[in-house]
């Protein structure tokens, strides 16, 4: 029986690394039969409760601070944590954009994940990640370092691929696709409420108070063109204030709601029923995507725009980065183009299966690596 130790941000309030956590755990379940795994957490409680799981052991992070580490080393938590890693046949990064030279503070936090399970002499992979090239000649000697300490590496997207390639670590490197994208979830409903999903968040680096003009621009222009309601999904709990401030914005709120999904069958449920998705938030989009609905990419860095490309597919994007000032007959022709889909719906089916099978590549991947 090979054991696995499981990390990422799960259980931090935030859907899309909750969706990572499930598809990493049934991905090992399905590849590795019998396989033990046990999950550190950033909130071990509320990750076992999103993804559902009763086979499988949630604990805690390691220390990333002063303050952590003498609460988790007074409390035994550390402990725990640490004869679970040194029990393990290996440690999996699984999912998400966890080395992100754009935020130091991630290159600090999961800096020192990877470091402690090295120290501990586990080998080390990393499932389903992207590496936005933004900041990266920055901190391109620390990211390398810790690169050298990954053994193996599936990225989502070509532009993580390019980044890694490029930084000439030691570590062997595949293309894969997103791991939520290989989940088998109940997105198909025939009882299709005149709605679309939306989701806004701020970001450094994008003007806040210009982009909820944008957001503003861009639910008015629904509002006065369709008869659509708008769904706001907190996918994360950061987005429930941008969620609010938008209200507050806009003249006319009665086909505007904010939603906190509970579970990721209420995730399902929303999605389902939408007839179309415009998000900032990737795994929105993702959602969206395999619920065969159109969508509207908003992109505030790399791995939405490495999605983009990746997926191939007919859909609407707009860097805020780079576009952020948009000419309004651009704007105009974008949200008609969305609307219009909207309105007929599409069918993506067979992408939709290629990229399914492109996100098992994971896992096939690992199997194949550690054989």
């Amino acid at each position: 029986m090979q054991k696995f130790v499981l990390i990422g941000n799960y259980g931090a309030g935030n859907w899309g690394d909750d969706l990572l956590c499930l598809s990493t755990i049934k991905g090992i379940q399905d590849h590795f039969i019998g396989a033990d795994i046990k999950v550190l957490a950033a909130n071990p409680e509320l990750a076992k409760k999103n993804c559902g799981v009763d086979n499988v052991e949630f604990l805690y992070l390691f220390p990333a601070g002063v303050r952590s580490f003498f609460n988790y080393t007074f409390s035994g938590k550390l402990k725990v944590t640490t004869a679970a890693v040194k029990a393990a046949d290996i440690v999996i990064f699984g999912g998400g954009g966890l080395l992100n030279a754009e935020v130091p503070r991630s290159m600090s936090i999961w800096g020192k994940q990877i470091i402690m399970a090295a120290k501990l002499g586990r080998r080390i992979a990393m499932l389903g990640q992207s590496f936005p090239k933004e900041n990266l000649e920055e901190h391109k000697a620390a990211f390398l370092r810790l690169m050298n300490k990954v053994e193996f590496v599936t990225v989502r997207d070509p532009i993580s691929y390019d980044v890694i390639t490029k930084l000439k670590s030691k570590t062997i490197v595949k293309r894969a696709a997103d791991l939520v994208t290989a989940l088998d979830l109940n997105l198909v409903n025939k009882d299709v409420a005149e709605e679309l999903v939306i989701n806004f968040r701020f970001y450094d680096g994008i003007d806040d108070e210009v982009l909820l003009k944008r957001a503003v621009s861009i639910v008015k222009f629904i509002m006065e063109h369709t008869e659509f309601n708008l769904k706001f999904v907190c996918m994360d709990e950061e987005d429930c204030v941008f969620a609010e401030l938008l209200e507050e914005l806009l003249t006319v709120s009665e086909r505007y709601k904010m939603v906190k999904p509970k579970s990721i069958i209420d995730l399902e449920q929303i999605f389902a029923k939408s007839k179309g998705i415009i998000s900032m938030r990737l795994h929105a989009l993702i959602l969206g995507y395999i619920a065969n609905k159109p969508i509207f990419g908003l992109s505030y860095n790399d791995k939405i725009v490495g999605w983009h490309k990746y997926t191939e597919v007919d859909h609407e994007f707009w860097d805020l980065r780079t576009e952020i000032n948009l000419p309004e007959a651009d704007f105009v022709s974008r949200m008609q183009s969305f609307l219009g889909k909207a309105a007929a719906g599409v069918n993506n089916e067979d992408k939709i299966k290629k990229l399914r099978e492109n996100s098992q590549l994971n896992f096939d991947y690992l199997k194949g690596w550690l054989n």
